[in-house]
This record gives C-alpha cells, sequence and structure tokens, in this order.
C-alpha cells in the first residue's frame, strides 16, 4: 500500500506509474472468491442469494459489463452462473464497452470470458489500448471474426495480437494505420479468408506473402499502394474470389493486361476496381471467372468510361455476367446501352446516368434482370420505365433517384402487369415489386396510401431523394476526420522500426509497466 502513496516512481533512472491495478501481480492476489455462507457472527445473506440460478442469470443479462464482471467476483455461485450464461452473451463483443472499464475489469472479463468471445468489432479505446492489446493477444483464441474501425495498431501490437488467433476467419482493419512490415503480422493466420485494409498506407509490396486461404481482399482508397504489385499478389492468393481495389490508380501500367496474360486470378469472380484515365482496364472481361463487375468513374474532369469494356464484356461474358455496376458521374451512351443489353445472363444492373430517356430500350432483351438502379434518373420517365418492366418477367426492383416524372402512372402499370401475369399464371418475380423513386408530396405519394388500389403484396413504394442519394453514396473513407483523436504515447503508434525496446522508450515516457511481457513474435526481417 505504501508504492500507491506516490503515483509516479524512479527506478534505474526510469519512471513508473504505479496503479491499484498492479496489485494482481501480488501474492495472494489470486485467491478463489469465497463461498458466501453463514457463521455465528455473520448477518443473514442479501436476500438475492434466495433466488434461483434462472433468475441470477435473468439479472445478469440485465446489467453492464463492468457490472456483470463485479457480479462474477461476488461469490462461487455467482461466477459459476456468469460462466454458464457467458457464451451466450459474450459471443460478440463490440470494443466500445471497455472505455468505462478498469484494468482490474477488462483482465477479470479476458480471464473468464476471453474464449467465449468468437467476434471483436468497433473502435480500441485509446486509454489502455496497449493492455487492451496484451488481453487480445493471450485470452482470445477462438475470435474467427474481428472488425478494427480507425484502430491504428502498430506492427509490435499486430504480431501480439495475431500470434496465437488460429482460428481467424475474417480481419477487417480499415483506417488503421497498417503498414506492409504490419501485414506480416497476418502470415500465421491458417484459416484467415477474408482481409479488409482499406484507406491504409500499403504498397503491397508484403501481401504475396500470406499464406492463408483468402477469398476476399479490399484495398480500396490506399492511395499508396503500388499498382505493379497487383499481379503478384493475385497470383499467391490462389483461392481469391473477390477483390476490391477502389481508387488504386493503374493508369499506364497494363496491370489488367498482365491478369490475364499470366492467368494471375483464374478463382476471381467479384471485381471493384476504378477507371483512370490512361488505362485499358477492358482487359478484366477476360478474367475466366468473372461475374460480379463494379466501375467507379472519376467525379470530376473527363468521363474515363469505356466503350471498349463494355464491347469485350459481350465478347467474353454474355453468359456469364451477373452483375454489373457503374457508379460515379459517368455518362452512359447508347452504344453502350446497346451492348449491355446483349448480357443475356445479368441480372443486377446499376447505372450512373443516361444518355437520353429512350436508351433504357435497350435493355428490353434481358430476360434474367432482377434489379436496376439509375443513380441520376432526371431524364428518366415513367412509361420507358413501365415498357422495361413489361419486357423484363423477372424484374422485381427499381430505383430511380432524381426523377422528376410523376409516378403515378407507373406505379398503377406494375400492379396491372403483375395482376395481368398472376391471372395468366406466368408470374416469375418476387413480390412485392419493390420501387424506390420521389414521390413525396406528389400524386403518388398520396396515391399509395389506399391500400385497396395500391396492395402492400404487389408493390412496395418507398419514397427516395438526391439528400438521400447523396448520403447513402458518400465516400466515407475520404472523409474520416480526426474524431478519434489519440496519443501516441498510449498507444505507442510510433512509426515501425527494428529498434529494441530500450531504444523506444525515452526519460519522458510514464509507463504502466503491467502490461509488458517478454515475449516478441515478430520477425527480424521481412523474409
Amino acid at each position: 500500500s505504501r508504492a500507491l502513496r506516490l503515483r509516479i516512481h524512479h527506478v534505474n533512472g526510469r519512471h513508473l506509474n504505479v496503479q491499484a491495478s498492479d496489485s494482481w501481480h501480488q501474492p495472494g492476489a489470486y485467491e478463489r472468491p469465497r463461498n458466501l455462507s453463514m457463521g455465528p457472527n455473520v448477518m443473514a445473506p442479501a436476500p438475492i442469494c434466495a433466488l434461483d440460478e434462472y433468475c441470477l442469470e435473468n439479472i445478469l443479462e440485465r446489467l453492464s459489463l463492468p457490472d456483470q464482471v463485479h457480479f462474477a467476483r461476488t461469490c462461487s455461485r455467482f461466477r459459476a452462473v456468469y460462466q454458464i450464461a457467458s457464451p451466450r452473451l459474450h459471443r460478440i463483443m463490440n470494443l466500445r464497452h471497455f472505455d468505462d472499464m478498469t484494468v482490474w475489469d477488462m483482465r477479470d472479463f479476458f480471464s473468464l470470458s476471453g474464449n467465449n468471445v468468437q467476434q471483436y468489432q468497433g473502435v480500441i479505446p485509446t486509454a489502455r489500448s496497449q493492455r487492451l492489446c496484451d488481453f487480445l493477444a493471450h485470452n482470445c483464441k477462438n475470435v474467427k471474426f474481428m472488425e478494427l474501425f480507425h484502430s491504428p495498431l502498430s506492427s509490435r501490437c499486430m504480431y501480439k495480437i495475431f500470434a496465437k488467433m488460429k482460428k481467424l476467419e475474417e480481419l477487417e482493419l480499415p483506417m488503421s494505420n497498417t503498414t506492409d512490415y504490419g501485414v506480416l503480422a497476418l502470415r500465421k493466420l491458417p484459416n484467415l479468408k477474408l482481409l479488409n485494409l482499406c484507406g491504409n498506407p500499403l504498397s503491397g509490396s508484403t501481401l504475396y506473402k500470406l499464406t492463408g486461404p483468402i477469398e476476399a481482399l479490399s484495398l480500396n482508397e490506399c492511395v499508396t499502394f503500388e499498382a505493379f504489385h497487383l499481379t503478384r499478389i493475385c497470383k499467391s492468393l490462389t483461392h481469391l474470389k473477390e477483390l476490391s481495389i477502389k481508387n488504386i490508380n493503374t493508369a499506364f501500367l497494363n496491370s489488367y493486361k498482365l491478369l490475364v496474360v499470366e492467368n494471375a486470378c483464374p478463382a476471381l469472380e467479384i471485381l471493384r476496381m476504378t477507371a483512370f484515365e490512361g488505362d485499358e482496364y477492358e482487359y478484366i472481361a477476360q478474367l475466366p471467372s468473372l461475374k460480379h463487375l463494379t466501375v467507379y468513374t472519376k467525379a470530376m474532369g473527363r468521363t474515363t468510361l469505356r466503350l471498349e469494356l463494355f464491347q469485350q464484356l459481350v465478347e467474353h461474358k454474355t453468359e456469364q455476367l451477373k452483375v454489373l455496376e457503374i457508379s460515379g458521374n459517368a455518362q452512359v451512351s447508347r452504344a453502350m446501352m446497346n451492348r449491355i443489353g446483349m448480357l443475356k445472363s445479368l441480372k443486377q444492373l446499376l447505372l450512373p446516368r443516361i444518355e437520353t430517356d429512350n436508351v433504357i430500350e435497350e435493355l428490353a432483351h434481358l430476360d434474367q434482370l432482377e434489379r436496376l438502379s439509375i443513380c441520376h434518373a432526371f431524364n428518366v420517365i415513367g412509361s420507358t420505365v413501365l415498357k422495361l418492366f413489361c419486357a423484363c418477367p423477372m424484374l422485381t426492383f427499381i430505383r430511380l433517384d432524381e426523377c422528376v416524372d410523376p409516378c403515378d402512372k407507373l406505379v398503377l402499370g406494375i400492379i396491372s402487369r403483375v395482376r395481368k401475369e398472376m391471372a395468366n399464371r406466368e408470374m416469375h418475380r418476387k413480390l412485392p415489386i419493390e420501387l424506390s423513386t420521389f414521390i413525396q408530396g406528389t400524386i403518388t405519394d398520396h396515391l399509395i396510401k389506399n391500400s385497396e388500389t395500391v396492395p402492400k403484396d404487389i408493390i412496395n413504394v418507398k419514397c427516395t431523394s438526391l439528400c438521400e442519394y447523396n448520403v447513402m453514396n458518400i465516400d466515407f473513407a475520404n472523409m474520416l476526420v480526426d474524431d478519434y483523436d489519440f496519443d501516441p504515447d498510449d498507444l505507442d503508434l510510433d512509426e515501425d522500426s527494428d529498434d529494441d525496446l530500450d531504444d523506444l522508450l525515452s526519460n519522458d515516457d510514464i509507463y504502466d509497466v503491467g502490461f509488458l511481457d517478454d515475449s516478441n513474435d515478430e520477425p527480424d526481417n521481412y523474409d
């Protein structure tokens, strides 16, 4: 107790911060909770002790996480109730629950429930983050899913956390300051299938060394990524089925041509990429297993949408491509729409803006089309959409953002068509039909309130607007501000280096020695 009278102690020229939670390192700190028992001079137990285990478990469920830990400390009976309920209560954990917990509470939670947690999500709290990393490293061997958003981690922390998570299948680290050196900490994850590294300062030079059966890789907004690594990465990830590289500049590098020529990703089914000027990205149509293609176009400057892409898709993917999404501010010409209309197996189509209203007629031969969205539909009229609806027997979802044409005739026309198909036993659509368009304050808005005229089991009309569209399409990765401010001294987030621990510590640092251990799983070099 004398040590606690002073907050800072000086040992061998170091500043040490001592706090009450360090008492778990003292002799006797690990005694088991005592049973509540009656004695000659002991008061009668609290009324809660008369409740059965079912009632105690119901009480436990309604407590906050710190109070659940306090509940488990009370006595061996309460701890037994906690341990029975924990696998159900703590299977999925949000890291915000640790914000208000003391280090002692955190330590007891991970000791009791760490192996019950299968999924972590959220932001690593800045306070006592090093302690939390240590607890994650030593007490969470059964985690399968982890999503750490905007949670900067040094390479040292990454090696510590992921060294023993052999069951991890999905890992998301967007905007977490993950470097190429930190990526190497993921080589020991034998079951990793999904990896999200969006918005990190990566060049991509070490990604090819990952050995897990990765099926989905996201590198969106990694603006320092060097695209010439792409072929090597795809060739090493032999199970890769989904690749997202939004805003990765591949212009003038022939990256997509090399993917095809070297057969780098034979299993790739889903590709999301940005069309840059000067890039011959039409080669992606030759990827052998491609079924889903999303193309982002630059919002400013000249259009980067190439007619050659649609020509190649018709040549190579007429019977295979299921989803085509074109996002951004580009305009789809009649010639492009004509080629899109030849993709017979297409089920889902998203368009940015179209040249004129009547070019929609080019889609009339898409017999398998189920979902159609037009982001800038200000020049689209309801009668044209109704003709397309009648021509596409599988169409069940229509979204028209920025559409200013009254849609009352479109709504009534869809209802009439559906009833006719039902009467003729030609119904192939999934009901109700989903229609999203601007209806607020219009005739359609009053019309859909009449359940007899507009049956809910036939059509569900949702009002959308320009404001809603803009919110749904915000690029949050580019809009993140410093909402989660942090102290580098707390997080150990300084630039990665090969210096030993003594070189990293300075005389001005104050340390909570409870988290430090002798283990260090970092490799000496990249190889």
